[in-house]
């Protein structure tokens, strides 16, 4: 007998969820698969944690769709303790339109946050309505959650994915190796106050692997497991990092077959920016083409997005599909912006312009019309081009929930932007309403709306 059928009050199931946090091991369920309510679950392990997964495939990617993990907390709500599903302190919700309902079931639609964003009710209730599946903006990333190798800080993560799994929300994990110096920690790079051998730093990235998506992989169905290895300019394929100085490509293709053999189901992503274009293009397709003879098991590629007001990027963007298609990779839009305080000039003539940018904040009073009609149209077009491609893309996210949370309001400089599609009052934008229409006018062919 379960001995958590016994525990029909809340309140203790509340007290002891706060007493088994606490336990470095939950307890241990059936290694065979069992059968609830019709459906097969299995039994599965992650440190800390031995949990019942649900999992369901998702027939138009393919890819393995995990229910939330059987948590105290759903117990506590299936017992008849109080909704978790709706936050009391939030304004009710008087636009229904659902970006999730629009999409159906072509892609996944989906938003990049930080932890502390799920604890603002309003937010909560935004997410909730609009969005299938969640990227944690930093606490994921291996300088937060892995300090020193002995140290592990799971206490945002563990927040973050107990959202998702309480609101039935799928998670990206992001991301398990950022191949950059500047955010690596020291002790990834060194050993014995010396660089880093080739056989340590590989395992280091096994470790640190095999502990994260442990940890997680029951409610994360997408790893970016490599992002930004790519070199921008010049004849190297890589950018100079202790990774590439060490291990040339290797350590990519180590990360991606540590994360398959730790979570075979997940869709495993290679992320990275700018790679629409010609130059970094041919590098991209080249990166994948090596990977692939080498065994690396990637199935998509993680496109940021991160676009700026006036690229003509559809033509470049048209092509890297094509090319990707040829490989037979998905695409993730994993990071998805319109910059309308342009930043490109930052980078330009040595840097010459910024103190010049440093100063330059034209709409802290508003968006001009002209200015959110243009992007409005940019918006539409990159929608139409996605929808051109339904055996390619895969998921679709949003970086950032609204304009008064995005980064673009303080990288490269602090200037006041409106790069999303809600507003600082979590509003629908014009920019909004037509990806809204653009994406249900596309649905005609009878794609399902997701529940």
């Amino acid at each position: 007998m379960n001995c958590f059928s016994c525990l029909k009050s809340p309140l203790l199931l509340v007290g002891f969820a706060s007493f088994a946090f606490a336990l470095d091991q939950g307890t241990k369920l059936p290694e065979a698969p069992v059968v609830r309510q019709g459906r097969t679950v299995a039994a599965i392990e992650t440190p800390g944690f031995n949990v019942a997964v649900d999992r369901s495939v998702n027939q138009l990617t393919m890819v393995d769709q995990a229910s939330p993990r059987l948590t105290f907390v759903n117990l506590a709500a299936a017992q008849g303790g109080p909704d978790l599903q709706q936050d009391k302190s939030a304004k009710p919700v008087t636009d229904l339109r659902s970006l999730k309902e629009a999409v159906g079931d072509r892609f996944k639609i989906g938003v990049g946050v930080g932890h502390q964003v799920l604890k603002q009710p309003e937010d909560a209730v935004l997410i909730r309505q609009h969005f299938q599946i969640l990227t944690p903006e930093n606490c994921m990333k291996p300088q937060s959650i892995h300090p020193k190798e002995n140290q592990w800080n799971f206490e945002a993560s563990d927040q973050f994915t107990e959202f998702a799994r309480a609101n039935k929300l799928d998670v990206v994990g992001h991301c398990l190796v950022w191949a950059k110096d500047d955010r690596t920690d020291e002790w990834m790079k060194q050993e014995n106050d010396q660089p880093v051998s080739r056989e340590t730093l590989l395992h280091r990235i096994e470790s640190h692997i095999e502990t994260v998506v442990g940890r997680y992989g029951d409610v994360v169905t997408m790893w970016d497991v490599v992002n930004e290895a790519l070199a921008d300019t010049g004849e190297n394929l890589l950018r100079d990092s202790v990774y590439s100085r060490a291990t040339g490509i290797d350590f990519i293709v180590t990360a991606f077959k540590t994360a398959r053999a730790k979570d075979p189901d997940a869709l495993l992503i290679y992320n990275d920016y700018n790679d629409h274009k010609p130059e970094k293009r041919e590098k991209l397709i080249r990166l994948l083409t090596e990977l692939r003879e080498k065994g690396a098991p990637v199935d998509a590629y993680g496109m940021q997005g991160h676009f700026e007001l006036g690229e003509n990027e559809i033509p470049q963007l048209r092509q890297t599909f094509d090319e990707l298609r040829k490989l037979k990779i998905k695409v993730v839009v994993s990071e998805l912006d319109i910059d309308v305080v342009t930043r490109g000039r930052w980078w330009a003539d040595n840097g010459s312009h910024r103190e010049e940018l440093a100063k330059f904040d034209p709409y802290k009073d508003g968006l001009p019309k002209e200015i959110q009609q243009k992007q409005i149209e940019q918006y539409v077009e990159l929608f139409k081009l996605f929808d051109e491609y339904p055996d390619l893309i895969v998921r679709i996210s949003f970086w950032n929930l609204h304009d008064g949370q995005s980064w673009l309001n303080y990288f490269p400089w602090n200037r006041v932007n409106y790069p999303l599609l809600f507003d600082r009052d979590r509003k629908p934008k014009p920019a909004f309403d037509a990806v809204y229409e653009t994406l249900r006018s596309a649905r005609s062919s009878g794609a399902k709306a997701v529940p």
